[in-house]
């Protein structure tokens, strides 16, 4: 595909490196948040994370004409929820600013 090419033609080496450069980016993607792990699993105490929020306006627009529903045959919320369409996750930063650990650095840390 890449290289403009039919795919029923034989594989390249080419296709074999992208189909394990995709496997080593599934692998090393943490299932939990979808930051790479040698961030969000870095003991390093220059990593920490912040909190950041984005909005889908069309997920928004469904959600408030739910709630509207809603609201005309139970009433009111008691507990805070996230906004219509706002969905909150984390985002790596480092306390001083610099750069983050490395791929690298993350499985020399392992031992």
């Amino acid at each position: 595909m890449i290289f403009y090419e039919q795919p029923t033609d034989p594989w390249t080496p080419y296709d074999f490196k992208l189909l394990e450069a995709y496997q080593i980016l599934q692998d090393e993607t943490c299932n939990q948040c979808g930051n790479p792990i040698w961030i969000c699993h870095s003991t390093d105490s220059n990593v920490t994370f912040k909190m950041q929020s984005s909005t889908c306006f069309a997920v928004r627009a469904e959600q408030r004409w739910a709630e509207d529903k809603k609201r005309l045959s139970k009433g009111k919320k008691k507990e805070w929820e996230p906004a219509p369409g706002e969905d909150w996750f984390p985002v790596p930063e480092t306390v001083d600013g610099g750069p983050f650990p490395t791929r690298d650095d993350f499985y020399r840390s392992l031992g």
